[in-house]
């Protein structure tokens, strides 16, 4: 069937919006879905306002795309795929909990020794060192104000560490983990490409800061 060029602009828009309302479904970052919601204000409208012969088929579309909104990402393998994955921590390794804070961080050996020659007045000491290798099980990325892994050990006891922590110990060998290895993020793949579309706002201002803007194979600077 061939269409007139104005069902094909209508396609490509609605090929285009979809994409950003999925990237913005499924964004980890702080904006959320705020990015995609011009998109998803664009679709509706000329859903609403524009005869298309598949209408129905594209508003199943769109409750698609939309549905990760509603899944608890913090927990959800389809966001990350470490989650429920158990990691290992080498011997020499603790955590701190910080003055007016409940929370467990883990502490490599070096962030432990260089405690013991500069204790910090914001952390309640001792340091707890692990007797042995620990075994944790990663069981939630949080990503409220800054991301945090939040792991369990056996007991039940939660411990946290930052994402970008824990794969620099994976990839420096001082916390084992086969998934882990090589990693770049602990986000899937598909997740962290979409939620960079995000950006949008911001991209031409990243791409001055970047050194220049490239027109007709010439970079102005």
């Amino acid at each position: 069937m061939k269409f007139s060029s104005d069902k094909v602009t209508n396609n490509i828009i609605f090929f285009v919006c979809g994409t950003f309302i999925l990237g913005g479904a499924i964004n980890t970052g702080f904006s959320g879905f705020l990015g995609a919601v011009p998109f998803l204000i664009t679709y509706v409208y000329r859903l609403i306002n524009f005869e298309h012969p598949h209408k129905a088929l594209l508003i199943v579309v769109l409750l698609i795309i939309c549905s990760p909104v509603f899944i608890k990402e913090s927990q959800s393998t389809f966001f990350y795929p470490c989650i429920g994955t158990t990691v290992e921590l080498k011997s020499g390794w603790g955590y701190m909990v910080f003055k007016g804070d409940d929370e467990k961080y883990l502490a490599s050996p070096e962030e432990i020794l260089g405690n013991i020659k500069n204790p910090s007045p914001h952390i309640i000491q001792p340091i707890k060192v692990f007797s042995s290798k620990k075994e944790l099980k990663i069981i939630e990325v949080t990503s409220i104000l800054s991301q945090s892994v939040i792991l369990s050990d056996e007991l039940g006891m939660l411990y946290s560490i930052s994402p970008s922590e824990l794969l620099k110990e994976v990839n420096s060998g001082n916390i084992k983990s086969k998934l882990l290895e090589g990693a770049e993020s602990l986000e899937a793949a598909p997740v962290r490409m979409l939620g960079y579309l995000m950006l949008w706002p911001i991209a031409p201002m990243m791409l001055i800061q970047s050194g220049g803007i490239l027109i007709g194979g010439i970079i102005y600077e």
